[in-house]
């Protein structure tokens, strides 16, 4: 009967330990890259991670800004092995498939918000420089806004079609419409308030 049982143990604890020590045949591979440093602007070394086809990695950027690259792994390979001519090391970590994907789902989260974050910071930028502009330019440009302005001097050939609409626009609605009209929109501007 003990020998039995010790059989049933040692099949157990066989198979325990097949499981446990054995490599999982369902993980996937999380690659941890180091690329070893050289001289000028790459002195540091640097590391990254590399998902199957898609390889995560941080670069700094004047104003010491530090940003989330993402590269199709080829393309990064290349870069780094044969472009800047330098060794890469590589560890792996089998991770199983729900870790796999929270990590990859993880980093392409943050490089989506951080472009989205650029998307925003680039339409800021593009607001200032417009609105510095107006500041440099405040009048606003209105085409066609000469022909109702009685002190303009339009060119000889243009002079007699205005001067026809101004006195057309005079006759039909009197002397003062367009001064009034003029007046009524700067008051209104006046009261508008920015958001």
């Amino acid at each position: 009967m003990f020998s039995r049982q010790n059989s049933i143990y040692r099949t157990l604890l066989s198979t325990v330990f097949c499981l446990l020590f054995l490599p999982n045949l369902n993980a996937k591979p999380l690659e941890y890259l180091y690329i070893n440093a050289r001289e000028g602007s790459a002195s540091g070394g640097h590391t990254a991670l590399r998902f199957n086809n898609e390889t995560f990695h941080f670069q700094h950027y004047d104003g010491g800004i530090i940003r989330l690259i993402r590269h199709d792994s080829v393309d990064f390979d290349f870069q780094y092995r044969y472009t800047d001519n330098r060794t890469l090391y590589q560890a792996t970590v089998d991770l199983d498939d729900v870790h796999y994907e929270q990590l990859r789902d993880y980093f392409n989260l943050l490089y989506l918000q951080q472009k989205q974050q650029d998307n925003l910071l680039k339409e800021i930028y593009l607001n200032i420089s417009l609105l510095h502009k107006q500041t440099q330019q405040p009048l606003l440009s209105i085409k066609g806004a000469g022909l109702f302005m009685d002190n303009t001097a339009p060119h000889r050939a243009e002079a007699s079609t205005i001067y026809s609409l101004q006195q057309k626009i005079k006759q039909k609605y009197a002397e003062n419409f367009l001064n009034d009209q003029i007046q009524g929109l700067k008051e209104e501007i006046n009261t508008l308030k920015p958001l």
